[in-house]
């Protein structure tokens, strides 16, 4: 016999089992990880559990960006102790702003405490993935390091990759024409020998701010050269006169024994990043004087080149483009074996590069090594292609401004999250705490659908519209809208909308994300003629367990209470 849609018989809320596929085993993915196996024990590995979990990672180990990025000098720019799992704190930092192989050990050391690459399939790149209307799955193709591909589906599709993940070249006339290493910060090649050489370093944002006082001490030569001034001083008010903290083995040990003080830490901080990024959105009073002071702080870091402070110092606002604490750069700017070239490259060819300035005209720059830390792709599509429903890319979507549902959805794409999508808070401070935050939102959602037989979930089109419109209606107003070149935005001639910054405090963040809102979603169910199948037979799960849980063996039968009432009115 066939049953319909009204014949279901199980209790209230019977969970049907769901497919989730993750890309990335980064921070992203291993927390969805202890959400899933730790928090919940949701995963079909479990008794009861209703999640078939898997995460595919192209690398060969977990750790995402802090495996991929080794440079020379390659840190957090954040205070350490919040730079952790919200679930693990991390008493082993030795430094206030840890270097990148510190991370990565953690992240590695917390994944093997909590088995958190159980369903992990390293070596394994996403190539495809395609929405299929009919059946309601997502079909992905996966490329193994062998080069073979295989096939999955899934109900579920996460995405995270991260956003700077697809690292890039400059777009400069005869670069690849170079004859010597050509090197990238985020796919650094340790073979090549940096001693005694000359070399020439494109760039000034993070990346670049760590490696000049790393190469500058091993290098005959340095140029360096700089597009933009930028504001070099960390968000958390650390006096950058002083070197990066180192922590005493007595404050380790103290934090080993003592994690709530590390908790309280990382409270001061976090409302620290609060309070300053509020300044940085509202353009009060509170903007100037940071500004006076950072110009205050660098102007007297540059003090043994006085000639570079009104070229390096910036007149835009603080924060327009990302803070980095960068300690030593300033310092190496100005020591003899470093030259900044504020300047464009007009080519590279076999030797070298040609730059081009109005004060020197061209000259041509002979090196042996080139350089770039030049960022990423920051379109926010993810490495692979994907199509969602009706066959609908999301790059082409995406092309001209990526708009996304509180950052976590998008139009067109069912049953598709992302972590760190558009407009996330990037520079708010703990990018794991946003991780965090965007984890529990899935996670309720995950739980509703298998509850409630949901089917797919897609954001309608006019809310994301007026969700984006409102975001920029109010990050204009802020400093991200400055006069300055940030990844953070499209550039003037695109209008300057500020894809990548978040119009509200972490905390904002975390209480808008709190509740999920089913009424922006366009919602299909598994029995579309009855969406209360999950209503079942009228009993709750509760009900059928032994002990029941209405029944407690102290209280007497009900017989006995109706005798008494009897007795009383006799």
């Amino acid at each position: 016999m066939t049953l319909g849609p009204f014949d279901n018989e199980e209790v209230l809320f019977a969970r049907k089992q769901l497919r989730v596929v993750c890309v990335g085993a980064g921070m992203s993915g291993l927390y969805l990880a202890h959400k899933l196996q730790v928090e919940h024990q949701a995963t079909t590995d479990y008794e009861g559990g209703w999640v078939d979990f898997q995460i595919y990672e192209k690398n060969p180990k977990v750790g995402g960006t802090w495996y991929e990025n080794t440079y020379p000098g390659v840190a957090c720019d954040v205070p350490a102790h919040v730079f952790a799992f919200s679930f693990e704190t991390n008493p082993e930092y030795t430094q206030y702003f840890a270097d990148g192989a510190e991370i990565q050990a953690y992240v590695e050391r917390t994944t093997k405490k909590y088995e958190l690459d159980r369903h992990v399939q390293l070596n394994s790149r996403v190539v495809e993935s395609v929405w299929d209307d009919d059946k309601s799955v997502w079909n992905i193709k996966i490329e193994k390091s062998d080069g073979t591909v295989f096939s999955d589906c899934c109900d579920i599709l996460i995405n995270g990759s991260g956003i700077l993940n697809k690292w890039k070249f400059p777009d400069v006339k005869g670069l690849h024409e170079f004859k010597g290493p050509l090197l990238h910060s985020a796919n650094w090649d340790h073979s090549v020998d940096l001693e005694n050489k000359t070399m020439l370093l494109i760039g000034n944002g993070s990346s670049a701010i760590q490696i000049l006082p790393e190469i500058q001490k091993k290098a005959k030569h340095v140029y360096n050269v700089i597009r933009n001034a930028t504001w070099i001083q960390p968000r958390s008010g650390i006096d950058l006169r002083d070197e990066n903290r180192k922590y005493t083995p007595e404050e380790i040990e103290f934090y080993r024994n003592h994690p709530e003080e590390i908790e309280k830490f990382q409270k001061t901080v976090l409302d620290d990043f609060d309070h300053f990024t509020y300044c940085m959105l509202r353009m009060g009073p509170g903007q100037k004087d940071i500004q006076e002071e950072y110009t205050q702080v660098m102007k007297e870091r540059l003090h043994n080149k006085p000639e570079l402070i009104d070229k390096f110092v910036p007149k835009y606002n603080t924060g327009c483009r990302r803070l980095t604490p960068g300690f030593g750069y300033l310092e190496a700017l100005q020591k003899p074996n470093v030259e900044p070239l504020f300047t464009s490259i007009k080519e590279v060819n076999s030797t070298g590069v040609v730059v081009s300035d109005p004060e020197n005209g061209e000259r041509q720059l002979d090196v042996d090594v080139l350089i770039c830390a030049t960022g990423f792709d920051v379109s926010f599509n993810p490495y692979w292609p994907i199509y969602g429903t009706r066959g609908i890319s999301l790059a082409e979507q995406w092309k001209e401004v990526p708009k996304a549902y509180l950052s976590v959805t998008a139009s067109n794409m069912p049953n598709y999250f992302i972590y760190n999508g558009p407009n996330f808070p990037a520079s708010h401070g703990s990018v794991p705490l946003a991780l965090s935050i965007e984890t529990e939102h899935f996670y309720k959602w995950l739980d509703k659908m298998s509850k409630e037989r949901i089917r797919t979930i897609m954001p309608k089109d006019e809310i994301v519209q007026q969700s984006w419109e409102f975001f920029q209606y109010r990050l204009q107003q802020s400093v991200f809208a400055s006069n300055c070149t940030s990844w953070y935005k499209k550039s003037e001639d695109q209008g300057g909308i500020i894809t990548a910054m978040y119009p509200g405090t972490m905390k904002h963040f975390e209480k808008l994300l709190e509740n999920i809102r089913p009424e922006d979603y366009n919602i299909s169910y598994d029995h579309p003629q009855n969406i209360f199948y999950f209503f079942g037979s009228g009993r709750t799960a509760d009900e059928t367990a032994v002990p029941n849980p209405y029944m407690h063996e102290k209280e007497p039968p009900v017989t006995a209470i109706a005798n008494g009432a009897a007795k009383a009115h006799s």
